[in-house]
């Protein structure tokens, strides 16, 4: 972004995004082209990756002059969806008195 003029800046044509594990080991990195600022993309995640916090970093080429503290910085947590499957199980009983059902 422009700093004075506050529109997307024209200087960077690729965002790096990197997800990074909790012992801050870069497991994925995409480079996604920024076009008038601005870019969309997703990270694959493998069956092999594990549960844990995990942070999603973003930043071009230019914002390196800049320090890490200017980059985009989010923490998340990835765990396995189906781990946590709740089961139940469920009687039910039919009966009639004096033809009513209950």
């Amino acid at each position: 972004m422009n700093a004075k003029t506050t529109a997307p800046s024209q200087l960077s044509k690729i965002l790096y995004v990197e997800l990074i594990n909790e012992k801050d080991s870069v497991k994925k990195l995409v480079k996604l082209p920024l076009i008038s600022g601005i870019t969309w993309g997703d990270f694959k995640l493998t069956d092999s990756l594990g549960e844990g916090n995990y942070r999603i970093r973003a930043y071009t080429n230019y914002m390196r002059n800049f320090g890490t503290e200017f980059f985009f910085d989010k923490t998340i947590k990835i765990g396995n969806s189906w781990a946590n499957k709740v089961f139940t199980k469920t009687d039910y009983t039919f009966t009639k008195e004096n033809n009513v059902d209950k």
